[in-house]
C-alpha cells in the first residue's frame, strides 16, 4: 500500500511538472483549407495583457483581438499584402492598434499593415521611408510599440538605426565607428564590414530563453535587452568585441576582450563567447583541453575559470556528456573527456546561458550544423536564425529542438558557484514533451505571455487554431 501511494504521488508530481491547459481556441473560416493559410503571427501587448493574433492567408490577413481575460473583442479582415513584401519582420502595438511590418526577400522595400481594433479598420502602407541605399541589414529588434532595423553602410564602419513606430513613422540615427579598429593575431581591421562575401551571419539571442548551440556557436551574435542592442564578434580566436548601442539616442560603447588562452601555435583551436546579464563568458578549446572564463563586464575582471582536460572528472557538469542528433531517438552518452574534446573541436563551439529557478543553466559544447562560412567578419548580413523573421521565439524553439550537438549542462548560482542537482525542465522541454507524438504540426507558433509559454497550431479537420498554456 505504501509503495502504491509513493507511485501515485510521483504520478501527480510528474503531471504537475508537465501541466498545460487550454488557453484560447479560434474558430477560423478555414476548415479543411490549410493550403490557404501561410503564416500565424502572435502579438502580445505587455502593458495591457491584450493579445492580437493574425492568420496570413493567400488573399489577405485576418486579425483577432483578445482582452486580458482571453475574450475575443474584435475581428478584422485585412487586405492582401503587396507582392513585393511578403516576409514578416516584426510588429508594434499600442493603444489597441497593431502594425505588422514586412519586407521582400532581398531586404527592401518595406511595407506595413495597421489594424485599429477600436474602429475595426485597417491601413496599408505599401512603402516605408527606409531606402537602405548602399546598406546591408544587420538585424531586426522588436520592442513592444516599435521596431528597430539596424543596417551597415557597405565597406564602412557606419551603422544606421531605423526606428519605426506603430504609425509607421521612421526615424534614423547614424552611428559612426570609423575611428575604431578591430584586431586579430595578425593585423587590425578598420571597418565593420570586413569579411562581407563569406562572413558568418549574425544570429539573434533572446535574453533569458534557452539557446541552442546552433545559435550560440555563431561567431557573431545580436542581443537586445533594456533598450540596448549588443553585437558580439569573435575575431580569429584572439579577441571578442562587444558593441553596445542605446536605441534611444544611438550612443555606443565598445568592449574588447583578449582571449588569454589563445595561442598562435594552436592552429586547430577554437573559441567563442556569450553574454548574460553582467557576465561575459569566453570558451577556448583544443583537442586536449578546454578553458571557460567568466568576466565581470563592468570591471573586465576575471571572476571564474573552469577547465576540462583529458583525464580529470568534469567537476562542474550536472549531466553526462550528451551526443544528440536532433531528434528524440538519437540520444546517447559519451564516457570519456577525450571524446568530448575531440568532437567539439571538430564542430562549431559554443556556450549558452539562461536563468531558471534562481540558478544559471549553462550549456557547453558544439553544434554539428555549420551556420555559414569561415570568415571572421563582425556583423555583415542579417542571418536571423533565431530572430524576429517569422517570429522570435518559434525560431529559437525550432533550433533548440532540432540542433545536432555534443554538450554538457551545468548549474550555477548567481556567484558562479557550481550547484549540484538535476537540471530543471524548461518551457521548451515541456512543449517538446507535449508535441513529440504529434504526426504533423501545422502553422505552429510559440510566444511568452507573462511568465508562461503559449504554444499554438492549426487543426485542419476542425478549422480551429488552438493555443495551449505551459
Amino acid at each position: 500500500m505504501i509503495k502504491r501511494s509513493i507511485v501515485f504521488c510521483l504520478l501527480i508530481a510528474c503531471t504537475s511538472l508537465y501541466a498545460q491547459k487550454e488557453w484560447i481556441q479560434i474558430n477560423t473560416d478555414h476548415g479543411g483549407e490549410y493550403n490557404n493559410l501561410k503564416q500565424a503571427i502572435p502579438v502580445v501587448d505587455a502593458l495591457t495583457g491584450k493579445f492580437a493574433f493574425f492568420l496570413k492567408e493567400k488573399n489577405g490577413i485576418t486579425a483577432y483581438y483578445f482582452d486580458d481575460n482571453q475574450e475575443l473583442i474584435s475581428e478584422i479582415k485585412g487586405p492582401e499584402l503587396p507582392k513585393n513584401t511578403p516576409v514578416f519582420i516584426g510588429n508594434a502595438i499600442k493603444n489597441d492598434r497593431c502594425t505588422l511590418f514586412f519586407k521582400n526577400h532581398l531586404g527592401r522595400p518595406f511595407s506595413s499593415l495597421q489594424f485599429d481594433f477600436k474602429t475595426e479598420k485597417y491601413s496599408l502602407k505599401k512603402t516605408l521611408d527606409i531606402s537602405l541605399k548602399k546598406e546591408t541589414v544587420v538585424d531586426y529588434f522588436n520592442d513592444d510599440d516599435r521596431l528597430y532595423v539596424l543596417s551597415i553602410v557597405k565597406r564602412t564602419s557606419i551603422l544606421k538605426l531605423y526606428t519605426i513606430n506603430v504609425d509607421s513613422e521612421v526615424l534614423v540615427e547614424t552611428i559612426d565607428l570609423s575611428k575604431e579598429s578591430f584586431s586579430d593575431f595578425h593585423s587590425s581591421f578598420y571597418n565593420l564590414y570586413y569579411g562581407n562575401y563569406d562572413s558568418d551571419k549574425t544570429t539573434t539571442v533572446l535574453f533569458g530563453e534557452p539557446t541552442s548551440l546552433e545559435i550560440a556557436s555563431a561567431r557573431s551574435k545580436a542581443y537586445f535587452e533594456n533598450g540596448v542592442i549588443t553585437l558580439t564578434a569573435d575575431f580569429s580566436d584572439a579577441y571578442t568585441y562587444l558593441l553596445n548601442i542605446n536605441v534611444k539616442d544611438g550612443a555606443y560603447s565598445l568592449e574588447e576582450y583578449k582571449n588569454k588562452n589563445s595561442k598562435r601555435s594552436e592552429l586547430r583551436a577554437k573559441s567563442n563567447s556569450f553574454i548574460y546579464d553582467a557576465y561575459f563568458f569566453n570558451v577556448y578549446t583544443t583537442s586536449k583541453r578546454l578553458v571557460l572564463d567568466v568576466y565581470d563586464r563592468e570591471t573586465k575582471s576575471l571572476i571564474k575559470e573552469f577547465k576540462i582536460d583529458e583525464q580529470s572528472p568534469i567537476a562542474f557538469k550536472n549531466t553526462p556528456i550528451i551526443l544528440e542528433e536532433g531528434d528524440f531517438d538519437s540520444y546517447r552518452e559519451l564516457d570519456k573527456n577525450t571524446q568530448f574534446l575531440r568532437k567539439i573541436t571538430k564542430s562549431n563551439l559554443g556556450v549558452g546561458v539562461y536563468e531558471q529557478h534562481g540558478n544559471l543553466v549553462l550549456t557547453l559544447g558544439a553544434s554539428k550544423e555549420k551556420l555559414s562560412g569561415g570568415s571572421t567578419g563582425l556583423i555583415v548580413g542579417a542571418g536571423i536564425l533565431g530572430g524576429i523573421v517569422g517570429g522570435a521565439l518559434i525560431g529559437s524553439f525550432g533550433s533548440y529542438s532540432k540542433t545536432k550537438s555534443t554538450r554538457i549542462i551545468g548549474l550555477f548560482d548567481k556567484n558562479l558557484n557550481h550547484v549540484k542537482g538535476e537540471v530543471p525542465i524548461n518551457g521548451f522541454d515541456k512543449i517538446n514533451n507535449y508535441t513529440r507524438d504529434f504526426k504533423r504540426i501545422q502553422l505552429e507558433s510559440i510566444f511568452k505571455y507573462g511568465d508562461s509559454y503559449i504554444w499554438g497550431c492549426f487543426y485542419k479537420s476542425t478549422g480551429t487554431y488552438r493555443f495551449v498554456k505551459f
